[in-house]
Order: C-alpha cells, then sequence, then structure tokens
C-alpha cells in the first residue's frame, strides 16, 4: 500500500479547509471591492479544482475492492483529495499565473477608438482591442461569417501611417521560386523597408493582379485591392496552410458545400449573437493571388447580395456601403474603414 505524506507539510497551513464554503463568499467579496486584485486568488481557486479533478480520476482509475472499502472511506478520501489539491496549487503549478494573465487582459478597460483625445497610436490600441480574433474571414458561399476583423489587422489596415517608421519587411507577395540546383546565396543584411513602402508596394502588386477580374464586372481594381488590405492585414496576416505556405487567399473566403478546391482549416473567432466563440473553420486556398482574385471577383458577380456594391464598383463609398448592408462583415465601421484604406489606396497609387 502506498504511503501519502501529511498534504498539509507541503506547503505553510491556509486560513481554513478546502471544503469551507466561506472561502468562496470571501472571494466574491474581495472581487466586489477590487476585481484586479482579487484574479491571483480566483485563478489559485480554479488550480485547485482542476487539480481535484485530476486527483480524483486517479482514485478512479483504482480498484475500489478490499476490506476497508466504504462509502464512509470515500469519503474521507474525497476530503483528503481536496486537502491536498489546495497545498498543491498553493505551492504552484503554473496553471494559476497563466489563468491570471488571461483574466487581466480581458478586464483591460475598454477604450472607444473614436474617441478624438487619442493620439493616433491610442486610436489603433484601441482598434485592436476591441476588434481582437485570429483571422478575419467574412464572406462565403452566400453567407457572410459571423465575425469581426483580426484587431492586428484592423490597426495596421485602417490607416498608412503619416510618418514612415521601420517595419520588419514587405507584405508577401509570391515570388519566382529558387532553381533546385542553384548555388546558396551569400547572407545578406535585409534592408529594413518603411510601413508605407510595404503598403505602396502591396497595392501595386494587388493592384496590377487585380486588373483584368475586376475590369470584367466593371470594379475598380484598386477597390479590390483596398479592400484585400483591410481583409489581410495588408497581406501581414493572411490564411496560411499547415506548412506555414501561403493560401492565396487575402479575402478570407470559406469554402462552402459547394467548393470542391483545396481548403485550410483555421481557428477563427466567429460572433454569434454578440458573443466571439472559438471554431475551426475550413477555408478556400488557391494557387496563386491571381486564382484568389479572380475567384473574388466572381463571388461578388454571381451572388445578387453584392449586386449593389459590384452596379458601384466606381464610387468608394457607394461600394463600401452597398458590400456592409449585403453583410460581408459584422463590424459595424467597416464601411467607413473601407471608405478609408480605399481613399489612402487612390493617394498612394495615384488613381483620381
Amino acid at each position: 500500500m502506498a504511503v501519502f505524506a501529511n498534504p498539509l507539510a507541503m506547503t505553510p497551513p491556509t486560513s481554513g479547509l478546502a471544503i469551507d464554503a466561506k472561502s468562496l463568499a470571501g472571494l466574491k467579496v474581495a472581487a466586489g471591492k477590487d476585481p484586479q486584485q482579487a484574479l491571483g486568488q480566483a485563478a489559485r481557486e480554479f488550480e485547485a479544482v482542476f487539480l481535484n479533478q485530476v486527483l480524483k480520476s486517479m482514485r478512479e482509475s483504482l480498484p475500489k475492492d478490499g476490506p476497508f472499502a466504504s462509502s464512509s472511506n470515500d469519503t474521507y478520501t474525497q476530503m483528503l483529495d481536496r486537502e491536498l489539491s489546495k497545498a498543491m496549487s498553493a505551492k504552484g503549478t503554473g496553471l494559476a499565473a497563466v489563468l491570471e494573465k488571461q483574466l487581466a487582459r480581458a478586464m483591460a478597460p475598454k477604450v472607444d477608438p473614436n474617441d478624438p483625445k487619442l493620439t493616433a497610436a491610442q486610436k489603433a490600441a484601441a482598434t485592436a482591442h476591441s476588434l481582437g480574433g485570429p483571422v478575419a474571414p467574412h464572406a462565403l458561399g452566400g453567407k457572410p461569417a459571423k465575425h469581426s476583423l483580426t484587431g492586428a489587422a484592423a490597426a495596421r489596415a485602417y490607416a498608412l501611417p503619416a510618418k514612415a517608421s521601420a517595419a520588419p519587411a514587405a507584405a508577401k507577395v509570391p515570388a519566382a521560386p529558387a532553381k533546385a540546383n542553384a548555388a546558396p546565396a551569400t547572407p545578406a543584411v535585409p534592408a529594413k523597408v518603411s510601413s508605407t513602402e510595404a503598403q505602396k508596394s502591396f497595392l501595386a502588386k494587388v493592384v496590377d493582379l487585380a486588373k483584368a477580374p475586376a475590369a470584367s464586372v466593371g470594379l475598380s481594381p484598386v477597390f479590390v485591392a483596398a479592400q484585400a488590405a483591410l481583409e489581410s492585414g495588408w497581406g501581414k496576416h493572411e490564411i496560411r496552410r499547415a506548412d506555414g505556405s501561403s493560401a492565396h487567399n487575402l479575402f478570407s473566403i470559406k469554402a462552402g458545400s459547394a467548393w470542391n478546391g483545396a481548403t485550410v482549416d483555421v481557428t477563427t473567432t466567429e460572433y454569434v449573437n454578440g458573443s466571439p466563440v472559438k471554431r475551426v473553420e475550413k477555408f478556400r486556398a488557391y494557387e496563386s493571388y491571381a486564382e484568389g482574385l479572380a475567384d473574388y471577383v466572381k463571388l461578388l458577380a454571381t451572388n445578387s447580395r453584392y449586386k449593389d456594391a459590384v452596379a458601384k464598383g466606381q464610387d468608394a463609398r457607394g461600394f463600401s456601403q452597398a458590400l456592409a448592408k449585403a453583410g460581408y462583415a459584422t463590424d459595424p465601421a467597416y464601411s467607413q474603414k473601407l471608405t478609408s484604406v480605399i481613399a489612402k489606396a487612390r493617394a498612394a497609387t495615384g488613381e483620381a
């Protein structure tokens, strides 16, 4: 028979028994007075509950037969496990610390991005906080995805910075593949590219690829490129395959039942009745950006919901409002954001 050391000797004596309901009442009082200060205690209580479930599962895996098996013995064993789990959580397993950080972020004060008193950097941060999410898949197959734009993508896409600052790298648009037998290139220090230059490069490449399909339905290629920028964070937050390569899906188009091509599974935040829900959804994957752009234009042209948007393909405000009205995105400010990005894209590309 295994011999257990005194669980209470693992840590200094606690303020009471784990089964004492008063500890929960005290936590409620502390949370009402100072929610931030009560976070740590709440996280440790949850850690204790989790450890108790682990011990319970271990107990249930053992055979129950024996001369000492009885309901009374089970009761005392449960009491022992509760005290043991509380003692273990007091020492800390790391779970409470992780929970405390997550809860602290969730309790961060909300700031209105439209507050005129905020600086440009503060507005970007507020927008990212209020619109947070992993990806921004919106429309497809005929039904728009119920979720908002990723915070990072929205913060970057909403405005071209007035002053260029050093950024890691330009938006990733495919380059010609290297030859298999080519000698390895001499390592070189990559030149820093400003955010403005990277965004202009992204626009130029997407506009060039969008010209033919957009012209076929009367859409401005700059409008298409601007929406790609808004949806993908200027190409920095696009959907990727399991191996890290691009799915060439700049518009986060979902793979509906009618889609027979390649797909990519992506964990996304869907908004159902105003509440965020994590889901794994399938999105379309293309062999090239040109193929993805052509499919996006085809979607707008063949889906009756976007008829007005296509009809206003040369009117920035009308195009943006029609897309929002058709349910392309759940963000209530989507129309204004797209109109703003289109204006900046026009200025960057020289379109009147």
